[in-house]
Protein backbone atom coordinates (compact mmCIF):
# COMPACT_ATOMS: atom_id res chain seq x y z
CA UNK A 1 0.00 0.00 0.00
CA UNK A 2 1.05 3.78 -0.50
CA UNK A 3 0.06 6.71 0.90
CA UNK A 4 1.01 10.50 -0.38
CA UNK A 5 3.94 11.42 1.83
CA UNK A 6 2.57 15.53 2.38
CA UNK A 7 5.79 16.32 3.40
CA UNK A 8 7.61 15.53 -0.10
CA UNK A 9 4.57 17.89 -2.05
CA UNK A 10 3.97 21.19 -2.63
CA UNK A 11 0.71 21.72 -0.82
CA UNK A 12 1.22 26.39 -2.14
CA UNK A 13 -1.69 26.93 -4.97
CA UNK A 14 -0.19 28.92 -7.34
CA UNK A 15 -1.78 32.49 -9.13
CA UNK A 16 -2.87 32.00 -12.48
CA UNK A 17 -3.59 35.14 -14.67
CA UNK A 18 -5.04 33.37 -17.59
CA UNK A 19 -7.57 30.86 -18.65
CA UNK A 20 -6.61 28.53 -21.45
CA UNK A 21 -9.11 27.36 -23.30
CA UNK A 22 -8.17 23.53 -24.30
CA UNK A 23 -8.27 22.08 -27.95
CA UNK A 24 -11.18 20.96 -29.64
CA UNK A 25 -10.93 17.31 -28.70
CA UNK A 26 -11.14 14.35 -31.42
CA UNK A 27 -13.57 12.44 -28.90
CA UNK A 28 -15.88 12.99 -26.16
CA UNK A 29 -16.84 10.07 -23.83
CA UNK A 30 -20.58 10.68 -22.13
CA UNK A 31 -21.72 8.57 -19.49
CA UNK A 32 -24.68 7.07 -19.56
CA UNK A 33 -27.12 5.83 -17.35
CA UNK A 34 -27.85 2.57 -15.81
CA UNK A 35 -30.86 0.35 -18.11
CA UNK A 36 -31.26 3.34 -20.70
CA UNK A 37 -32.68 2.78 -24.18
CA UNK A 38 -29.23 1.93 -26.33
CA UNK A 39 -28.43 4.68 -28.60
CA UNK A 40 -27.82 3.82 -32.01
CA UNK A 41 -24.41 3.75 -33.33
CA UNK A 42 -23.38 5.82 -36.77
CA UNK A 43 -25.98 8.11 -35.53
CA UNK A 44 -25.56 11.80 -36.23
CA UNK A 45 -24.80 14.04 -32.81
CA UNK A 46 -25.63 17.40 -32.53
CA UNK A 47 -23.42 19.94 -30.09
CA UNK A 48 -25.85 20.09 -26.95
CA UNK A 49 -28.24 17.16 -27.81
CA UNK A 50 -28.92 15.43 -24.76
CA UNK A 51 -27.28 11.69 -24.57
CA UNK A 52 -28.35 10.72 -21.48
CA UNK A 53 -30.30 11.85 -18.26
CA UNK A 54 -28.25 11.03 -15.09
CA UNK A 55 -28.45 11.98 -11.70
CA UNK A 56 -31.55 13.81 -12.26
CA UNK A 57 -29.96 15.68 -14.93
CA UNK A 58 -29.61 15.95 -18.64
CA UNK A 59 -26.03 14.78 -20.39
CA UNK A 60 -25.66 16.25 -23.62
CA UNK A 61 -22.63 16.07 -26.32
CA UNK A 62 -20.34 19.09 -26.05
CA UNK A 63 -19.22 18.08 -29.66
CA UNK A 64 -20.87 17.55 -33.16
CA UNK A 65 -19.87 14.02 -34.45
CA UNK A 66 -20.65 10.51 -35.02
CA UNK A 67 -21.56 8.11 -32.15
CA UNK A 68 -18.81 5.46 -32.88
CA UNK A 69 -19.15 2.92 -29.88
CA UNK A 70 -20.41 2.09 -26.68
CA UNK A 71 -18.54 0.86 -24.34
CA UNK A 72 -17.27 0.30 -20.73
CA UNK A 73 -15.13 2.99 -19.24
CA UNK A 74 -13.25 4.45 -15.71
CA UNK A 75 -14.71 7.25 -14.50
CA UNK A 76 -12.98 10.13 -12.49
CA UNK A 77 -14.37 8.77 -9.00
CA UNK A 78 -12.89 5.20 -9.81
CA UNK A 79 -16.25 3.15 -10.75
CA UNK A 80 -16.69 1.73 -14.34
CA UNK A 81 -19.13 3.19 -16.01
CA UNK A 82 -20.50 2.72 -19.97
CA UNK A 83 -19.98 5.74 -22.32
CA UNK A 84 -20.97 7.27 -25.66
CA UNK A 85 -17.95 7.81 -27.63
CA UNK A 86 -18.68 10.92 -30.04
CA UNK A 87 -15.98 11.44 -32.74
CA UNK A 88 -15.69 14.94 -33.55
CA UNK A 89 -17.14 16.18 -37.01
CA UNK A 90 -19.84 18.78 -38.78
CA UNK A 91 -20.88 22.28 -37.32
CA UNK A 92 -21.09 23.51 -33.73
CA UNK A 93 -24.34 25.09 -32.36
CA UNK A 94 -23.11 27.49 -29.57
CA UNK A 95 -18.85 27.50 -30.43
CA UNK A 96 -18.86 31.03 -32.42
CA UNK A 97 -22.08 31.76 -31.78
CA UNK A 98 -23.25 35.28 -30.07
CA UNK A 99 -25.67 34.19 -27.67
CA UNK A 100 -27.98 36.96 -26.06
CA UNK A 101 -29.05 37.23 -22.05
CA UNK A 102 -32.45 35.78 -21.73
CA UNK A 103 -35.10 37.53 -19.60
CA UNK A 104 -34.69 34.97 -16.63
CA UNK A 105 -35.45 37.23 -13.78
CA UNK A 106 -39.58 37.24 -15.24
CA UNK A 107 -39.25 33.25 -15.09
CA UNK A 108 -40.99 31.47 -12.00
CA UNK A 109 -38.67 29.24 -9.88
CA UNK A 110 -40.39 26.12 -11.45
CA UNK A 111 -39.10 27.54 -15.17
CA UNK A 112 -35.58 28.02 -13.24
CA UNK A 113 -35.75 24.51 -11.62
CA UNK A 114 -36.47 23.21 -15.29
CA UNK A 115 -33.79 25.07 -17.42
CA UNK A 116 -31.00 24.03 -14.50
CA UNK A 117 -31.85 20.37 -15.34
CA UNK A 118 -32.77 20.21 -19.13
CA UNK A 119 -29.18 22.17 -19.31
CA UNK A 120 -27.60 20.03 -17.24
CA UNK A 121 -26.54 21.61 -13.91
CA UNK A 122 -24.85 19.70 -11.34
CA UNK A 123 -24.28 20.74 -7.62
CA UNK A 124 -20.20 20.75 -6.94
CA UNK A 125 -20.54 22.01 -3.66
CA UNK A 126 -19.58 18.74 -1.63
CA UNK A 127 -18.86 15.89 -4.18
CA UNK A 128 -21.42 15.91 -7.48
CA UNK A 129 -25.17 15.38 -7.95
CA UNK A 130 -27.67 16.96 -9.54
CA UNK A 131 -29.07 20.77 -8.64
CA UNK A 132 -32.68 18.89 -7.65
CA UNK A 133 -30.95 18.00 -4.97
CA UNK A 134 -30.57 21.55 -3.89
CA UNK A 135 -34.45 22.06 -4.25
CA UNK A 136 -35.03 18.51 -2.01
CA UNK A 137 -33.50 19.57 0.62
CA UNK A 138 -35.19 22.32 1.39
CA UNK A 139 -38.84 23.66 1.95
CA UNK A 140 -40.02 25.90 -1.09
CA UNK A 141 -43.07 27.03 0.70
CA UNK A 142 -41.28 29.35 2.73
CA UNK A 143 -38.20 32.31 2.38
CA UNK A 144 -34.80 30.41 1.98
CA UNK A 145 -31.17 31.13 2.65
CA UNK A 146 -28.58 30.46 0.20
CA UNK A 147 -24.99 29.84 1.10
CA UNK A 148 -22.21 30.76 -1.61
CA UNK A 149 -18.58 28.97 -1.19
CA UNK A 150 -16.35 31.30 -3.03
CA UNK A 151 -13.05 29.45 -2.51
CA UNK A 152 -12.13 26.08 -2.86
CA UNK A 153 -12.74 23.28 0.03
CA UNK A 154 -9.27 21.40 -0.37
CA UNK A 155 -6.38 23.69 -0.26
CA UNK A 156 -4.30 22.39 -2.95
CA UNK A 157 -6.98 23.16 -5.61
CA UNK A 158 -7.41 26.68 -7.54
CA UNK A 159 -10.40 26.30 -9.30
CA UNK A 160 -13.15 27.75 -7.18
CA UNK A 161 -11.23 30.67 -6.35
CA UNK A 162 -9.74 31.32 -10.01
CA UNK A 163 -13.62 31.42 -10.98
CA UNK A 164 -14.76 33.96 -8.32
CA UNK A 165 -11.90 36.24 -9.58
CA UNK A 166 -12.49 35.78 -13.35
CA UNK A 167 -15.71 35.65 -13.74
CA UNK A 168 -17.28 37.91 -10.01
CA UNK A 169 -20.34 39.49 -12.25
CA UNK A 170 -21.47 36.02 -13.70
CA UNK A 171 -20.56 34.12 -10.23
CA UNK A 172 -23.32 36.44 -8.83
CA UNK A 173 -25.74 36.33 -10.88
CA UNK A 174 -25.41 32.41 -10.91
CA UNK A 175 -26.17 32.77 -6.89
CA UNK A 176 -28.92 34.72 -7.78
CA UNK A 177 -30.40 32.18 -10.07
CA UNK A 178 -29.95 29.37 -7.72
CA UNK A 179 -32.03 31.61 -5.22
CA UNK A 180 -34.60 32.24 -6.91
CA UNK A 181 -34.84 28.14 -7.69
CA UNK A 182 -35.26 27.67 -3.62
CA UNK A 183 -37.39 30.50 -3.25
CA UNK A 184 -34.19 31.92 -1.53
CA UNK A 185 -34.12 35.80 -0.46
CA UNK A 186 -30.76 36.09 1.19
CA UNK A 187 -27.84 34.91 -0.36
CA UNK A 188 -24.36 34.91 2.13
CA UNK A 189 -21.10 34.86 0.46
CA UNK A 190 -18.66 32.60 2.18
CA UNK A 191 -14.67 34.06 1.15
CA UNK A 192 -11.58 34.08 2.79
CA UNK A 193 -8.81 37.04 2.93
CA UNK A 194 -7.19 36.29 -0.41
CA UNK A 195 -10.60 37.31 -1.82
CA UNK A 196 -11.76 40.25 0.38
CA UNK A 197 -10.72 42.94 -2.80
CA UNK A 198 -12.62 41.08 -5.23
CA UNK A 199 -15.79 41.46 -2.74
CA UNK A 200 -15.55 44.85 -1.89
CA UNK A 201 -16.00 45.17 -5.45
CA UNK A 202 -19.15 43.60 -5.88
CA UNK A 203 -21.92 45.93 -6.39
CA UNK A 204 -25.33 44.65 -5.09
CA UNK A 205 -27.87 47.17 -6.42
CA UNK A 206 -28.74 45.51 -9.10
CA UNK A 207 -30.17 42.81 -7.34
CA UNK A 208 -31.04 44.72 -4.63
CA UNK A 209 -34.92 44.82 -4.85
CA UNK A 210 -34.96 40.68 -4.99
CA UNK A 211 -32.02 39.54 -2.87
CA UNK A 212 -30.33 40.60 0.48
CA UNK A 213 -26.36 40.04 0.06
CA UNK A 214 -24.31 38.93 3.31
CA UNK A 215 -20.66 38.71 3.35
CA UNK A 216 -19.09 36.49 5.95
CA UNK A 217 -15.03 36.13 5.99
CA UNK A 218 -13.19 32.99 7.11
CA UNK A 219 -10.44 33.19 9.13
CA UNK A 220 -9.65 29.70 9.30
CA UNK A 221 -5.93 28.07 9.34
CA UNK A 222 -7.46 24.03 9.06
CA UNK A 223 -6.31 22.21 5.74
CA UNK A 224 -9.51 22.12 4.65
CA UNK A 225 -12.33 23.59 5.57
CA UNK A 226 -15.78 24.78 3.90
CA UNK A 227 -18.45 22.51 5.02
CA UNK A 228 -22.41 22.71 5.75
CA UNK A 229 -21.66 22.51 9.24
CA UNK A 230 -18.37 24.85 9.54
CA UNK A 231 -19.60 27.74 7.30
CA UNK A 232 -23.63 27.38 9.63
CA UNK A 233 -21.51 27.87 12.61
CA UNK A 234 -20.15 31.26 11.51
CA UNK A 235 -23.86 32.11 11.26
CA UNK A 236 -24.77 31.02 14.98
CA UNK A 237 -24.33 33.89 16.48
CA UNK A 238 -26.44 35.92 14.02
CA UNK A 239 -29.39 32.67 15.04
CA UNK A 240 -29.48 32.23 11.48
CA UNK A 241 -28.43 29.47 9.16
CA UNK A 242 -28.09 28.77 5.33
CA UNK A 243 -30.92 26.37 3.81
CA UNK A 244 -28.75 25.41 0.80
CA UNK A 245 -25.21 25.60 -0.29
CA UNK A 246 -23.36 26.13 -3.72
CA UNK A 247 -20.00 26.51 -4.64
CA UNK A 248 -18.36 28.93 -8.01
CA UNK A 249 -18.44 26.01 -9.82
CA UNK A 250 -22.10 25.59 -9.92
CA UNK A 251 -23.01 29.11 -9.77
CA UNK A 252 -21.48 29.75 -13.17
CA UNK A 253 -22.82 26.70 -14.66
CA UNK A 254 -26.18 27.91 -13.97
CA UNK A 255 -25.59 31.05 -15.34
CA UNK A 256 -24.98 29.48 -18.45
CA UNK A 257 -27.69 27.31 -18.25
CA UNK A 258 -30.40 30.02 -16.95
CA UNK A 259 -29.49 33.45 -17.99
CA UNK A 260 -28.10 31.91 -21.52
CA UNK A 261 -30.31 29.29 -21.71
CA UNK A 262 -27.92 26.95 -23.23
CA UNK A 263 -26.48 23.49 -22.71
CA UNK A 264 -23.57 23.50 -20.29
CA UNK A 265 -21.17 21.93 -21.94
CA UNK A 266 -17.93 23.70 -20.74
CA UNK A 267 -16.07 22.77 -17.70
CA UNK A 268 -12.85 23.52 -15.37
CA UNK A 269 -10.06 21.82 -14.81
CA UNK A 270 -6.81 22.75 -12.79
CA UNK A 271 -4.07 20.09 -14.31
CA UNK A 272 -0.72 20.43 -11.92
CA UNK A 273 2.38 18.45 -10.85
CA UNK A 274 5.83 18.51 -10.90
CA UNK A 275 6.46 16.25 -14.20
CA UNK A 276 4.80 18.78 -16.48
CA UNK A 277 5.92 21.41 -18.31
CA UNK A 278 3.46 24.05 -17.40
CA UNK A 279 0.63 24.08 -14.67
CA UNK A 280 -2.80 25.11 -16.09
CA UNK A 281 -6.56 26.15 -16.01
CA UNK A 282 -8.67 24.77 -18.96
CA UNK A 283 -11.83 25.60 -19.78
CA UNK A 284 -12.52 22.03 -21.72
CA UNK A 285 -15.22 19.99 -23.33
CA UNK A 286 -17.36 17.85 -21.11
CA UNK A 287 -16.18 14.29 -21.68
CA UNK A 288 -12.62 15.11 -23.25
CA UNK A 289 -10.16 12.17 -22.29
CA UNK A 290 -7.58 13.71 -19.46
CA UNK A 291 -4.68 12.91 -21.33
CA UNK A 292 -5.02 15.30 -24.14
CA UNK A 293 -5.18 17.76 -20.92
CA UNK A 294 -1.46 16.08 -20.31
CA UNK A 295 -0.22 16.61 -23.66
CA UNK A 296 -1.26 20.63 -23.82
CA UNK A 297 0.50 21.20 -20.54
CA UNK A 298 3.97 19.99 -21.98
CA UNK A 299 5.82 17.06 -22.33
CA UNK A 300 6.18 14.60 -19.21
CA UNK A 301 9.28 14.59 -17.49
CA UNK A 302 9.05 11.13 -16.81
CA UNK A 303 5.65 9.06 -16.25
CA UNK A 304 3.26 9.38 -12.97
CA UNK A 305 3.27 7.05 -10.31
CA UNK A 306 -0.24 8.27 -9.60
CA UNK A 307 -2.88 10.57 -10.43
CA UNK A 308 -5.40 12.30 -8.06
CA UNK A 309 -8.15 13.77 -8.94
CA UNK A 310 -9.94 16.85 -6.80
CA UNK A 311 -7.30 18.10 -4.54
CA UNK A 312 -4.35 16.33 -2.26
CA UNK A 313 -6.13 15.99 1.16
CA UNK A 314 -9.93 15.62 -0.12
CA UNK A 315 -9.50 13.95 -3.75
CA UNK A 316 -8.95 10.30 -5.01
CA UNK A 317 -6.69 8.23 -6.90
CA UNK A 318 -6.90 7.25 -9.90
CA UNK A 319 -4.81 4.58 -12.80
CA UNK A 320 -6.16 5.86 -15.54
CA UNK A 321 -5.47 9.00 -17.86
CA UNK A 322 -8.23 8.48 -20.07
CA UNK A 323 -10.74 9.33 -17.92
CA UNK A 324 -13.38 11.97 -19.38
CA UNK A 325 -12.89 15.03 -17.81
CA UNK A 326 -16.54 16.21 -16.32
CA UNK A 327 -18.21 18.13 -14.05
CA UNK A 328 -16.88 16.05 -11.29
CA UNK A 329 -13.08 16.70 -11.92
CA UNK A 330 -11.75 20.16 -10.73
CA UNK A 331 -8.53 19.55 -10.56
CA UNK A 332 -5.49 16.99 -11.09
CA UNK A 333 -2.40 16.62 -9.70
CA UNK A 334 0.18 14.13 -11.19
CA UNK A 335 3.04 12.61 -9.03
CA UNK A 336 5.98 11.19 -9.27
CA UNK A 337 7.56 8.23 -7.00
CA UNK A 338 9.37 10.74 -5.01
CA UNK A 339 6.04 12.42 -3.41
CA UNK A 340 4.21 9.00 -3.36
CA UNK A 341 6.52 6.82 -0.42
CA UNK A 342 5.20 3.03 0.64
CA UNK A 343 3.47 3.02 4.48
CA UNK A 344 5.21 1.34 7.22
CA UNK A 345 2.83 0.45 9.70
CA UNK A 346 4.23 0.46 13.98
CA UNK A 347 2.95 0.03 16.80
CA UNK A 348 1.24 2.49 18.83
CA UNK A 349 2.98 3.95 20.97
CA UNK A 350 0.14 6.17 22.26
CA UNK A 351 1.82 9.59 21.97
CA UNK A 352 -1.15 11.34 21.10
CA UNK A 353 0.00 13.03 17.61
CA UNK A 354 -2.80 11.97 15.87
CA UNK A 355 -5.51 13.07 17.77
CA UNK A 356 -3.51 16.59 18.24
CA UNK A 357 -3.14 17.27 14.23
CA UNK A 358 -6.94 16.54 13.14
CA UNK A 359 -8.37 20.46 13.51
CA UNK A 360 -11.85 18.23 14.15
CA UNK A 361 -11.06 16.46 16.90
CA UNK A 362 -11.68 13.02 15.09
CA UNK A 363 -10.25 9.98 17.41
CA UNK A 364 -8.68 7.47 14.95
CA UNK A 365 -9.74 4.89 17.93
CA UNK A 366 -13.20 5.35 16.80
CA UNK A 367 -12.66 5.29 13.67
CA UNK A 368 -11.17 1.74 13.98
CA UNK A 369 -13.98 0.36 15.70
CA UNK A 370 -16.66 1.99 13.51
CA UNK A 371 -14.98 0.32 10.80
CA UNK A 372 -13.94 -3.16 12.47
CA UNK A 373 -17.18 -3.62 15.11
CA UNK A 374 -19.57 -1.55 12.88
CA UNK A 375 -22.02 0.39 15.57
CA UNK A 376 -21.18 -2.22 18.13
CA UNK A 377 -18.14 -0.04 19.63
CA UNK A 378 -16.91 -2.09 22.79
CA UNK A 379 -16.10 -0.46 25.76
CA UNK A 380 -11.98 -0.44 25.54
CA UNK A 381 -12.18 1.58 22.37
CA UNK A 382 -14.41 4.38 23.90
CA UNK A 383 -11.53 4.86 26.23
CA UNK A 384 -8.06 5.15 25.80
CA UNK A 385 -4.86 6.21 27.59
CA UNK A 386 -3.17 8.81 25.47
CA UNK A 387 -0.16 11.21 26.51
CA UNK A 388 -2.80 14.16 25.02
CA UNK A 389 -2.50 17.07 26.77
CA UNK A 390 -5.59 19.53 27.42
CA UNK A 391 -4.49 23.50 26.56
CA UNK A 392 -4.13 25.31 30.02
CA UNK A 393 -6.80 27.80 30.62
CA UNK A 394 -6.53 31.16 28.48
CA UNK A 395 -6.58 33.09 31.25
CA UNK A 396 -3.02 32.75 32.42
CA UNK A 397 -1.99 34.32 28.55
CA UNK A 398 -2.07 37.13 27.08
CA UNK A 399 -3.01 37.56 23.43
CA UNK A 400 -2.22 39.97 20.71
CA UNK A 401 -3.03 40.04 17.27
CA UNK A 402 -1.69 40.95 14.33
CA UNK A 403 -3.96 41.73 11.94
CA UNK A 404 -1.52 42.07 8.92
CA UNK A 405 -1.09 38.23 9.30
CA UNK A 406 -4.36 36.92 10.32
CA UNK A 407 -2.35 35.53 13.73
CA UNK A 408 -1.57 36.05 17.50
CA UNK A 409 1.28 36.99 19.49
CA UNK A 410 1.07 35.04 23.59
CA UNK A 411 2.39 35.53 26.18
CA UNK A 412 1.81 34.81 30.35
CA UNK A 413 -0.72 36.77 31.60
CA UNK A 414 1.05 36.31 35.71
CA UNK A 415 4.10 35.09 36.70
CA UNK A 416 1.68 33.05 39.35
CA UNK A 417 0.95 30.25 37.07
CA UNK A 418 3.05 27.03 38.17
CA UNK A 419 2.92 23.44 36.83
CA UNK A 420 2.97 21.86 33.05
CA UNK A 421 1.32 24.63 31.00
CA UNK A 422 0.18 23.38 27.54
CA UNK A 423 -0.66 26.44 24.88
CA UNK A 424 -3.53 26.47 22.92
CA UNK A 425 -2.88 25.77 19.21
CA UNK A 426 -5.23 28.94 18.39
CA UNK A 427 -6.96 31.74 19.69
CA UNK A 428 -10.51 33.47 18.37
CA UNK A 429 -10.18 30.83 15.22
CA UNK A 430 -6.68 32.33 14.32
CA UNK A 431 -3.55 30.38 15.02
CA UNK A 432 -0.78 31.48 17.64
CA UNK A 433 2.65 31.32 15.73
CA UNK A 434 5.08 33.54 18.03
CA UNK A 435 5.93 33.26 21.73
CA UNK A 436 7.06 37.11 22.88
CA UNK A 437 9.94 38.32 24.93
CA UNK A 438 9.33 42.12 23.83
CA UNK A 439 12.47 42.18 22.86
CA UNK A 440 13.55 45.30 24.10
CA UNK A 441 11.28 45.07 27.32
CA UNK A 442 12.05 41.28 27.64
CA UNK A 443 11.15 41.29 31.45
CA UNK A 444 7.24 41.85 30.25
CA UNK A 445 7.30 38.95 27.56
CA UNK A 446 7.18 35.38 27.34
CA UNK A 447 7.37 33.23 31.05
CA UNK A 448 10.05 35.37 32.25
CA UNK A 449 10.10 35.08 36.11
CA UNK A 450 7.61 32.22 35.96
CA UNK A 451 9.85 30.68 38.81
CA UNK A 452 6.57 28.01 39.59
CA UNK A 453 6.03 26.03 35.88
CA UNK A 454 7.94 22.65 35.31
CA UNK A 455 6.73 21.88 32.04
CA UNK A 456 5.53 23.72 29.08
CA UNK A 457 4.05 22.06 26.17
CA UNK A 458 3.88 23.98 22.51
CA UNK A 459 1.59 23.62 19.99
CA UNK A 460 2.26 22.70 16.23
CA UNK A 461 2.54 25.48 14.40
CA UNK A 462 4.68 27.72 16.61
CA UNK A 463 7.08 29.91 14.45
CA UNK A 464 9.30 31.64 16.89
CA UNK A 465 10.37 31.38 20.69
CA UNK A 466 11.67 34.87 22.02
CA UNK A 467 15.36 34.74 23.58
CA UNK A 468 14.21 35.53 26.98
CA UNK A 469 10.60 33.65 26.96
CA UNK A 470 12.00 31.10 29.95
CA UNK A 471 14.34 33.85 31.91
CA UNK A 472 14.28 33.16 35.60
CA UNK A 473 12.18 29.87 34.93
CA UNK A 474 13.64 27.72 37.88
CA UNK A 475 11.44 24.61 38.48
CA UNK A 476 11.23 24.51 34.26
CA UNK A 477 12.19 20.84 33.00
CA UNK A 478 11.02 20.23 29.73
CA UNK A 479 10.05 22.18 27.26
CA UNK A 480 8.11 20.20 23.96
CA UNK A 481 7.66 21.48 21.03
CA UNK A 482 6.32 19.07 17.74
CA UNK A 483 8.19 19.01 14.87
Amino acid sequence: MKILNINKLNMATPKFENLENAFIPSEIYVPLAENQNKLKIGKKIKEGEVLSFLDGVNFHSSIPGVLSEIRKQTMPNGKINEVAVVKMGGAFSYVGHKIPKSEWKLFSSSQVLTLLTENGVHNTFFGYCGISSLVENVDIEKENILGVRLFDYDPSCVTDSFLFEKYTDEIVEGACILAKSINATKIIFFYNREQKEIVDEIDASEYAESYDFQFEKLYSNKFSYGTKEELNSVLKKQDISADGFVDSFTCYAAYEAVALCKPVVDTFVHISGSILGEEKIFKVKRGTPLKSLIEECGFCKSAPNKVVVNGMLKGCAINDSNIPITDYVKSVTLLTSREVSKQVQYACIRCGDCFRACDEGIKPNYLFAMYHFNSDIPAEYKEINLYTKTASNSSNFTFIEDINNYCYTMKAATTSISGEIVLPREYNDLPIVIMSDDSAEHTEGGFYYCSQITNVVFPAGITSIGNYAFWFCSKLNNVLIPD
